[in-house]
C-alpha cells in the first residue's frame, strides 16, 4: 500500500523539477533581454544627445565664437530639451564661455574628466561620470563633445537631468518586484528603480562590483541591495554601446508565483490521487488476495479438521476390533481343545 504511490509521486517530482529549470532559464534569458533593451534605449538617447550637441557646434554663433548671440540661442534652446539642467560652451582653457542660463560663472573646468576627454577625442560624444555640478551644486550626468580647430577650439556640455532619466528606466516594462539599475565606470549608481532616493549617487556594493569589469554579459541569483532575491541580467561597462553597467532583476516570488500556485494544486491532486489509490489497493488487496487466501486458508483446515475426525473415528473403531478379538480369542480355542 506504501510503494503502490511511488510511481505517481515520482512522475510529480519530475515534472515539477523541470518545469522549475525550464522557468528559471526563461526567466534569466528575459532580465539579460530587459537589460540589453534598456541599453539600446540610453544608446537611442545618446545620439540624440550627439545630433544636438553637433547643431550647437555647427551654429553660427558658435562658429564665429559670438557670444552674446550664442547665449540667446543656448536660452531659447534648452526650452525645447528639458531633460537638460544646463547647455554651456567652454574654451580649449576651460573657462566657460556661453551658458543656457546666460551666467559665466568664475571658474575652470579644465581638470574635469569629460573635459579632458572631449579635447582629447573631438567629435565624439563623451557620456561622463556621475558628477556633482560646480555651479548648481546638483547631481548631474555631463555629456560633452569636442569640436573647432586650433584657436577655435572648445567643448560643448550638456548637463542631463538625473530625473529624467530615472523617469526613463521608471516607465520601462517590469514585473512589480524587479529592479533596473545603471552606474557609471567607477560604479557610482546614476539610476535606480525601485528606491532611487537610497541609492542614487552611491557605489554598487563590493560583492557587485566586479561585473563592472566582466567579460561579456550573463546572468546571476543574487539577494539584491533591497533583500529582495532576483535573477539578475547585467552588461558590464565594455559591453554597453553608452559605457555604462546595466543591471535588470526579475524578483523570484513574482516569477515563480503562478508556478507555485500550480504546484500546490497538483500536490493537492496528487495527494488525493495517492489517497484513492491507497484506498483502491486496500480494497482490491483485501477482496482478491487477502480474502481468497483467508477461504483456502480456512478450507485447508476445516478439511485438516475433517481428516483427523475421521481418522479418529477409524483409529477407535479399530482398536474396538482388537479388543473384542482378543476377547473372542480365547474362548474359540478353549472350545477347540
Amino acid at each position: 500500500m506504501v510503494i503502490a504511490p511511488l510511481p505517481v509521486l515520482s512522475v510529480v517530482a519530475f515534472n515539477e523539477i523541470s518545469l522549475r529549470e525550464t522557468r528559471e532559464q526563461e526567466v534569466r534569458a528575459n532580465a539579460l533581454l530587459f537589460a540589453q533593451q534598456t541599453a539600446l534605449e540610453l544608446e537611442r538617447f545618446k545620439i540624440g544627445a550627439q545630433n544636438l550637441l553637433e547643431t550647437i557646434s555647427a551654429s553660427p554663433s558658435v562658429v564665429e565664437q559670438n557670444w552674446q548671440r550664442c547665449e540667446l540661442f543656448l536660452e531659447r534652446l534648452i526650452k525645447r530639451v528639458p531633460q537638460y539642467i544646463s547647455l554651456s560652451i567652454v574654451d580649449a582653457g576651460g573657462t566657460p564661455r556661453c551658458r543656457s542660463d546666460g551666467t559665466r560663472p568664475p571658474l575652470n573646468f579644465s581638470d574635469r574628466p569629460y573635459f579632458q576627454d572631449a579635447m582629447a577625442n573631438p567629435l565624439t560624444v563623451i557620456m561622463a561620470d556621475y558628477t556633482i555640478s560646480r555651479v548648481s551644486g546638483t547631481a548631474t550626468l555631463p555629456i560633452s563633445f569636442g569640436f573647432g580647430e586650433g584657436e577655435r577650439r572648445g567643448v560643448i556640455v550638456a548637463s542631463l537631468n538625473l530625473e529624467r532619466l530615472q523617469e526613463m528606466i521608471a516607465n520601462r516594462p517590469i514585473p512589480a518586484d524587479g529592479s533596473i539599475t545603471i552606474a557609471d565606470r567607477g560604479g557610482v549608481i546614476i539610476a535606480r528603480y525601485p528606491f532611487p532616493d537610497q541609492f542614487v549617487g552611491k557605489e554598487i556594493p563590493d560583492a557587485f562590483k566586479y561585473l563592472l569589469t566582466a567579460p561579456e554579459p550573463g546572468t546571476l541569483d543574487v539577494v539584491s541591495q533591497d533583500g529582495t532575491a532576483r535573477y539578475i541580467g547585467f552588461m558590464p561597462v565594455s559591453a554597453s554601446p553608452v559605457g555604462f553597467y546595466i543591471s535588470v532583476g526579475i524578483g523570484k516570488d513574482q516569477a515563480f508565483s503562478e508556478m507555485n500556485r500550480s504546484s500546490l494544486r497538483a500536490a493537492a491532486v496528487a495527494a488525493v490521487a495517492v489517497l484513492v489509490a491507497g484506498l483502491l489497493t486496500f480494497w482490491l488487496s483485501d477482496a482478491l488476495v487477502r480474502g481468497p487466501i483467508e477461504r483456502i486458508n480456512q478450507t485447508i483446515a476445516a478439511r485438516r479438521k475433517a481428516t483427523w475426525t475421521h481418522a479418529r473415528a477409524y483409529l477407535l473403531a479399530k482398536a474396538k476390533s482388537r479388543t473384542l478379538d482378543s476377547l473372542w480369542t480365547p474362548t474359540w480355542t478353549n472350545s477347540i481343545g
